[in-house]
């Protein structure tokens, strides 16, 4: 997700001090499900390296 000011510049600094679950709230509000052409990405509780050692452990 990209937000622009008044002139249409990207301005990151709206979102970025923002909590992840604040802006995946407004994420949500305003794209409230995928489309073919805009998919959400999750997001997951963890540390890669748990991660990357699920993903070996499942053969993936």
């Amino acid at each position: 997700m990209v937000i622009t000011d008044a002139t249409g510049k990207p301005d990151f600094e709206k979102v970025t001090h923002l909590p992840l679950h604040q802006r995946m709230e407004i994420l949500n509000a305003v794209i409230p499900v995928n489309t073919p052409i805009l998919s959400k990405v999750m997001s997951i509780d963890g540390t890669a390296s748990t991660m990357a050692n699920r993903l070996i452990a499942n053969g993936l």
